[in-house]
């Protein structure tokens, strides 16, 4: 999209030069309305997709537990208080943020898409375990944070350094996230590529509901 942009810019840049030297005819007219039409539309994908990948500002920890609240209550309600503790998953989300720069309310997201938020969660025939989900490699390169992924503690810090991971590998937040799903920075596939999509709808949603209930 950004390339389309600035080759939309260019011809716009052409088609007036080319308009100062030999006059404006109907045609041309078309053209540099056609033009700067079609610059209105990418102009405005580029904005999108910028938004899109880029990190927001951090949130604060009484955020990202209303947020974390906020999920259980709305969205998992047949979840029994006994199965998540939200008081410390909300800290470990909140310090997993700012320990590897990503926003606490993806991994927020990440972690009701993976696992509902249940510590005992198993996936992928086994390989995949915990609260965030992360496979054998992820806990061999965040090591360090994972230990052995008998907490809430522990495996949210390993999901936080697991997308980190993906994203410095990938070059991009949204690729990274993408990633995190598949194992891949880009996928051809449809499912794959609506799963990150309601990643970033959720996190999107979170943020205007969380900002909502907390100005009232």
């Amino acid at each position: 999209m950004t390339y389309v942009f600035f080759l939309l810019i260019g011809t716009l840049i052409f088609e007036t030069l080319w308009a100062f030297v030999f006059g404006i005819s109907n045609n041309l007219n078309k053209c540099i309305k056609t033009t700067i039409a079609g610059i209105i539309i990418a102009g405005a994908g580029v904005l999108l997709s910028g938004s899109k990948i880029d990190a927001p500002e951090r949130y604060t920890l009484y955020e990202t537990r209303t947020a974390l609240e906020y999920v259980i209550d709305h969205q998992i309600p047949q979840l029994k208080p006994e199965d998540v503790n939200a008081s410390l998953q909300s800290k470990a989300f909140f310090e997993a943020q700012n320990t590897f720069d990503v926003p606490s309310f993806m991994l927020i997201t990440i972690g009701y898409y993976e696992s509902k938020y249940r510590i005992n969660a198993i996936g992928d025939a086994g390989r995949s375990v915990g609260i965030m989900q992360v496979g054998p490699k992820g806990r061999r390169r965040c090591v360090e944070y994972c230990g052995d992924m008998t907490t809430e503690y522990q495996q949210i810090m390993c999901g936080g350094c697991w997308l980190r991971e993906n994203i410095n590998w990938c070059g991009s937040f949204e690729r990274g996230v993408t990633g995190y799903a598949c194992g891949r920075c880009k996928s051809k596939y449809a499912r794959t590529q609506n799963a990150v999509q309601r990643r970033f709808e959720m996190w999107y949603n979170l943020d205007r509901k969380v900002r909502k209930l907390l100005t009232r």
